[in-house]
């Protein structure tokens, strides 16, 4: 059951059509080459910055805690796009989305080999990678395929769609269980 609902929250959390189509919606908003590149900039600072600190939190505070923070960081991340007005608050955003993605780098793959061990089945833990690797490009490209559409939607309506698909992740997310292995002492 937790492996399906790992495979859930891949599905439902990476479809994501504003997302796959974040750049077309800044130029549809009025931003400049420049400030795109800005904002995808900012992107990838924020990403640098995190993407040690969110794995330290995935083993002090738990797989689980750190998964669902992942995708109430997504659905703010797409809230704040809908809401934002100019260059600095829509920098926000993007930062919140990379956020996200770091939060969930590696927790998500730790809590399946967690589970998988506790099971007694850890030798099925390629499997799961191979198969949630294909998912996540599956579901990615499938939103990406979604481009025109949230272009036609334009980037509040897209984001909307973004946040639903994130709320759901997030209750997925929370219907997990934390894996207790070893020394490693998490609650629900």
């Amino acid at each position: 059951k937790q492996i399906n609902k790992l495979y859930m929250v891949t599905s439902v959390g990476y479809f994501q059509i504003a997302g796959a189509s974040w750049v077309a919606l800044l130029a549809l908003r009025g931003f400049s080459l420049l400030e795109i590149g800005i904002l995808e900039s900012i992107f990838h600072i924020v990403s640098c910055c995190f993407e040690m600190p969110s794995g330290v939190m995935a083993d002090v505070f738990g797989r689980k805690k750190v998964l669902v923070m992942s995708q109430i960081t997504s659905l703010l991340s797409g809230i704040l796009m809908i809401l934002s007005t100019g260059f600095a608050t829509t920098a926000v955003a993007i930062g919140f989305s990379a956020l996200s993605y770091n939060l969930a780098s590696g927790t998500r793959e730790a809590l399946a080999y967690d589970s998988l061990k506790l099971a007694g089945q850890e030798e099925d833990y390629h499997k799961f990678a191979s198969t949630e690797m294909m998912l996540y490009r599956i579901t990615n490209s499938t939103a990406t395929l979604c481009a025109g559409l949230a272009l036609w939607l334009g980037f509040q309506k897209a984001y909307a769609v973004d946040v639903v698909f994130s709320l759901t992740a997030v209750f997925i997310a929370c219907s997990l269980k934390e894996v207790t292995i070893g020394n490693r002492q998490h609650n629900e």
